[in-house]
C-alpha cells in the first residue's frame, strides 16, 4: 500500500494469514522536503549519510504477530522493503530506529551497524538508537543464500525469496 505517513514518501506491507494481520513493514523513502521520521532524534547522524551523497531510506512499523512463522514472515516483508527501496528508487543504505536491547538482533539478522547513539524517542517513549545497513550489503546475501532456507545460517537471508522470485516481483513495477 502506498500510505503516507506523516505526509512522507512512504510504502506499507501486510503480511496476512487466514484474514489476519501476521505482520506489518512500513519504508519511508528520504526526500528533500519531508525527511525520514528518524530525523526527529538523529538527523545529525542521518545528514552525514546525506552529505557523502547517500540515498537513505527508513523501515518502520515492523511488527510480527504469528511466532512460529516469524521468520519467514519477517524475510518476506524486509525483502519486499529492500526490493522496492534498492531497484524501485535507488537508495543506497537503510536506518532503523531500535530499543537498545535489540541492536545485537538485528546486528546478527541483517547486518546493521550502530551510527548514532542512545537518544529519548519521544515518538514511542523509549530509548533508541539508530542503525544502519548498506544495501549493497544486503544486496550480495540476498543473492548467495536467498531462498536456500540453510539452517546453520543464522541470519535472515536464507529465508528472502530466491533471485527469481525477486526479478519476478521487480518485473511488476517497471
Amino acid at each position: 500500500y502506498d500510505l503516507p505517513v506523516d505526509g512522507r514518501n512512504s510504502l506499507t506491507w501486510i503480511a496476512t494469514d487466514r484474514h489476519h494481520t501476521a505482520g506489518t513493514l512500513t519504508l519511508v523513502v528520504d526526500s528533500g522536503t519531508t525527511g525520514l521520521l528518524a530525523d526527529e532524534i538523529f538527523q545529525k547522524e542521518i545528514d552525514r549519510l546525506r552529505a557523502a551523497q547517500r540515498c537513505v531510506c527508513e523501515m518502520t512499523q515492523l511488527a510480527i504477530d504469528q511466532p512460529d512463522y516469524s521468520r519467514f514472515i519477517l524475510a518476506a516483508l524486509f525483502h519486499m522493503g529492500f526490493i522496492h527501496g534498492r531497484y524501485r528508487f535507488g537508495c543506497t543504505d537503510l536506518v532503523i530506529e531500535v530499543n537498545p536491547r535489540h541492536v545485537r538482533y538485528y546486528e546478527h539478522m541483517f547486518g546493521f551497524k550502530v551510527i548514532g547513539r542512545e537518544k529519548m524517542c519521544l515518538r514511542v517513549n523509549a530509548p533508541a538508537v539508530l542503525l544502519k545497513l548498506p544495501l549493497d550489503y544486503a544486496k550480495r546475501q540476498i543473492e548467495t543464500k536467498g531462498g536456500t532456507m540453510e539452517k546453520g545460517d543464522k541470519s535472515i537471508y536464507p529465508y528472502c525469496f530466491s533471485k527469481q522470485e525477486e526479478f519476478r516481483i521487480c518485473r511488476r513495477f517497471k
